[in-house]
């Protein structure tokens, strides 16, 4: 439930649909904060946005998601066994 304490990240243009609901329309009925990215958020600057605000609330497009996929693939793919082990059982037990 949105309670008045939430924040959410403006990254999208204003001309996608998402955007206008997160960043206009939602702020206005739910009473959330809302923080502006770089303009170069989509180029990867948006995870120093992320660090920063700390967002109660995430809405992204599915590319983003992607995009964390394959950074989270890659960073698995380059540590040891004994990390990824640990990775592994944390995944389980968050899940």
């Amino acid at each position: 439930m949105v309670n008045g304490e939430e924040r959410i990240i403006s990254y999208l243009p204003l001309s996608h649909i998402a955007a206008q609901f997160t960043d206009l329309i939602a702020p206005l009925f739910f009473n959330i904060t809302v923080h502006f990215a770089k303009p170069d958020a989509l180029s990867g600057s948006l995870i120093d946005t992320l660090k920063e605000v700390r967002p109660t609330i995430f809405m992204a497009v599915p590319r983003i998601y992607e995009k964390m996929e394959e950074k989270m693939k890659a960073i698995a793919a380059s540590v040891g066994p004994v990390a990824r082990a640990i990775s592994t059982w944390s995944k389980k037990k968050g899940l």
